[in-house]
């Protein structure tokens, strides 16, 4: 799963929480709307989070590059059209 620029700490909590009970690995994509240190993890009960497989990636196309994907599967809120529609 790829957060990319994800905002609030605890939308990422809960995501890193749910790949860490299934084994699976949590991109973020940066700039981050929080910080990632164990103070911060600490005062929002992230405790669990070095054992999270967690990649960070500067960009979103970093990240494209870094793992070429063969499938994408995209999803936002900010949008009321399916990309598939014309514009």
């Amino acid at each position: 799963m790829i957060l990319c620029t994800p905002l609030i700490p605890n939308n990422t909590r809960n995501a890193g929480r749910t790949f860490l009970a299934i084994g699976a690995r949590l991109h973020l994509i940066h700039p981050l709307g929080f910080q990632i240190d164990d103070k911060h993890l600490k005062r929002a009960g992230m405790d669990y989070w070095q054992h999270i497989d967690l990649v960070e990636h500067p960009s979103w196309e970093a990240d494209l590059e870094t793992c070429a994907p063969e499938r994408l599967w995209l999803f936002t809120t900010k949008t009321d059209r399916s990309f598939r529609e014309p514009t």
